[in-house]
């Protein structure tokens, strides 16, 4: 279990049940931050059997059996939006959660960067893409899990700025 004991966690929540094994499976999300620092979000099918039917969402999904969390994440990126993701920047491990709301599954997210539009993709699931600035985030439904990893996300992008006081409440 060295991968659970070195993970950052979003809370000590998550890393305390993380270590009682309360969790039901694993799966991996992907923060894909464009060259201002906007997020590509898809928004989930408008089908009452999904969880969270049109709210918006970050890249991700189960893992397979045996599968590390950052060969989740690139398999379900490439599922999801195609072979463009051989030309997104490296994935770096942002936090661990488990997502409460949903199947209880303990959460790996990672950051990562490309260059290209949100045209660039071939959308497989969900709705749209589309890339947000973190101000517009407000204004659209997202998933409870993933807004509390962007919030987190923003807070501590905004505290490495300088001159930064703390982040907007959204």
């Amino acid at each position: 279990m060295s991968e659970l004991s070195t993970a950052g966690y979003l809370t000590e929540l998550d890393r305390a049940e993380v270590e009682r094994g309360e969790f039901a499976g694993r799966a991996s999300m992907t923060m894909v931050l464009d060259g201002t620092g906007r997020v590509l979000l898809n928004l989930r099918d408008d089908k009452p059997e999904i969880l969270y039917p049109n709210h918006w969402a970050i890249l991700g999904g189960a893992a397979e059996p045996g599968e590390s969390p950052v060969v989740t994440a690139r398999r379900e990126l490439a599922e999801e939006i195609g072979s463009a993701v051989e030309q997104f920047g490296e994935f770096e491990h942002f936090c661990s959660v488990i997502d409460r709301g949903g199947h209880r599954h303990l959460v790996s997210v990672f950051t990562t960067s490309t260059t290209l539009p949100s045209t660039a993709f071939t959308l497989a699931e969900g709705q749209e893409l589309r890339f947000f600035s973190f101000d517009e985030l407000d204004g659209i439904q997202i998933t409870p899990f993933v807004r509390q990893v962007l919030s987190e996300y923003r807070a501590k992008r905004l505290a490495q700025k300088p001159g930064a006081r703390g982040a907007a409440s959204w």
